[in-house]
């Protein structure tokens, strides 16, 4: 992918968070229900190759990339972990698994803060799935009161150290 189209990416990004970082930190979403499979063809989890469980999701934002939070990924190298994408029963083995080749992060990432934490991952080959729709920029105050989905695999219940194997998708409110 030549790297204007890298860069076209990130900028895009940075547009759609709608100043992210002077936004006060939100409470963890925790709980849900299992997702639906084949509902969500372009969310992806980040597989840790050692023990073999989901450790972040990601985003399918084009064939051959993925976005996802870049402390997810800054201490690993790209041969640690493989990326599941289109598979809400991780280890159904249904949907696809795909090696990586390399990851950016966005130029401002801060570990520490945790401010412009992004990060995209390069895939080795390109998903058979279709990637998410990137929607416009928006005013935050567009979509006040509206309905969103969360997703994720993250613990169900708090306090938590317990990951599930499935896809959990919430309803949330802006």
């Amino acid at each position: 992918m030549p790297r204007n189209i890298i860069i076209a990416i990130f900028l895009l990004l940075l547009l759609s968070i709608n100043n992210a970082s002077a936004v006060e930190r939100m409470a963890r979403i925790i709980g849900g229900r299992t997702a639906d499979s084949g509902a969500w063809p372009w969310m992806a989890g980040l597989v840790d190759n050692f023990s073999n469980t989901v450790f972040c999701g990601a985003s399918l934002v084009a064939k051959d990339w993925v976005l996802t939070a870049a402390h997810c990924v800054y201490y690993k190298n790209n041969f640690s972990f493989n990326v599941i994408i289109n598979q809400a029963q991780f280890d159904s083995g249904m949907g696809e698994r795909l090696a990586v080749d390399y990851i950016l992060f966005h130029p401002l990432y801060n570990n520490f803060s945790l401010e412009n934490d992004l990060a995209l991952i390069k895939l080795a080959t390109p998903s058979q799935n279709q990637p998410v729709n990137v929607l416009a920029p928006f005013s935050s105050q567009d979509n006040v009161g509206k309905e969103a989905i969360a997703l994720g695999w993250g613990p169900i219940s708090s306090p938590s150290t317990i990951y599930p194997s499935e896809l959990y998708s919430r309803l949330i409110y802006h």
